[in-house]
């Protein structure tokens, strides 16, 4: 619920269209642990949610605003997991995707649609490749991504 709440602050703070923030779901995790933490001391376990996230096409006016899917995420780094089989962390820890738009050209983990630019991917591989092939040399990981 936290990484939601954090979506849907920024959508209603900075979205030039409010309203077509229509909602997100979670699809899954991804969790990363250090192949050998023994050699990766500053090595953490890092837990990545995954969500689906629907919006409405604001550069088409009136009624025929199509929606689109676009994929977000926020991942916490130095996961316990606790004798009673919960999971402790820190929400401080949260990171999100990060990027920004100029005269149309995204960068970081941005893209543009039209007139506008989100925080997220456009597709899931694209995340994929980023957040896990890109670490899969230090870290094995576990999905329950559902897509």
């Amino acid at each position: 619920e936290h990484a939601q709440d954090v979506l849907k602050a920024h959508a209603a703070d900075k979205w030039s269209d409010k309203e077509s923030f229509k909602g997100m779901e979670l699809i899954g995790n991804y969790i990363l642990t250090p192949k050998d933490p023994s050699i990766h001391t500053s090595s953490q376990n890092i837990l990545y949610f995954i969500y689906k996230v629907t919006a409405g096409d604001p550069n088409v006016e009136g009624d025929d605003k199509k929606d689109f899917d676009y994929y977000y995420y926020s991942s916490y780094n130095n996961i316990v997991l606790l004798e009673d089989g919960t999971c402790s962390f820190d929400l401080g820890s949260m990171k999100k995707p990060e990027g920004s738009a100029f005269f149309g050209t995204a960068s970081g983990e941005a893209f543009t649609k039209g007139n506008f630019y989100y925080q997220g991917y456009e597709d899931l591989d694209s995340m994929f490749n980023n957040l896990i092939t890109a670490n899969i040399d230090a870290y094995k990981y576990e999905s329950t991504v559902k897509e």
